[in-house]
């Protein structure tokens, strides 16, 4: 049976690319809802706090790396992890950067936000953000970090946070797929519109009865 592994990872700034550094690779395995740990933290405490950075992010990728190689036959999810700039090519890149050595792996994946708007772009033509999609299926995001605030963690140094958040979020994805494949009750970004839309047409038609009947008794 193959492994389906959500994946998420941080990085120094909004702009990605093989010059950012890549401080936290999470992962989450839906079969057995285990969290896996990638991270510039973790890399501390292994290594110590006056290794060079560079060091610690090789570190962080080569690890990364090492287990992508184990479970290469896996379906990957992930939320935009489909270009140079941020996704799994960026990696490849990153680690280049740093090494000198280019892996030739492949990664087997599904874009989850592409997958949340097949499924319900019927009645919602809203394309699924994260921030909105976490909030509106009440997920506890009090400490996930969104774009701008990854990048200030990291400018402060901190790397716990980082790493906390990026494990949130992959669960996330892989909560959320594996839901939404089962049975289908994920709340999409215009649910309580839709929902709201059928009460009030409900009201309408109750009304028009209503009246039709007061009409032909009189």
């Amino acid at each position: 049976m193959e492994k389906i592994i959500s994946i998420h990872y941080a990085c120094s700034d909004l702009n990605g690319g093989s010059l950012s550094c890549v401080t936290a690779i999470s992962l989450y395995e839906i079969e057995t809802q285990k969290s896996v740990s990638f991270s510039i933290a973790e890399a501390k405490e292994r290594l110590g706090m006056d290794v060079s950075e560079a060091i610690l992010e090789r570190d962080v990728l080569e690890r990364f790396f090492d287990f992508a190689h184990t479970y290469e036959n896996s379906l990957w999810i992930h939320w935009h992890m489909s270009s140079s700039l941020y996704g799994f090519e960026a990696l490849v890149e990153r680690y280049g950067v740093l090494s000198g050595v280019y892996f030739d792996i492949t990664f087997r994946s599904i874009n989850l936000p592409d997958r949340l708007y097949t499924r319900y772009q019927k009645r919602c033509m809203i394309y699924p953000k994260m921030v909105s999609f976490l909030d509106k299926n009440e997920f506890d995001t009090t400490l996930i970090l969104y774009g701008e605030e990854e990048a200030k963690a990291y400018q402060k140094g901190d790397f716990d946070a980082i790493k906390i958040s990026s494990l949130l979020k992959a669960k996330a994805f892989g909560e959320i797929f594996s839901v939404t494949l089962l049975d289908h009750k994920w709340r999409t970004p215009c649910s309580l519109n839709y929902s709201r839309l059928i009460w009030i047409a409900l009201c309408v038609i109750g009304s028009i009865v209503a009246i039709l009947y007061f009409k032909i008794g009189n």
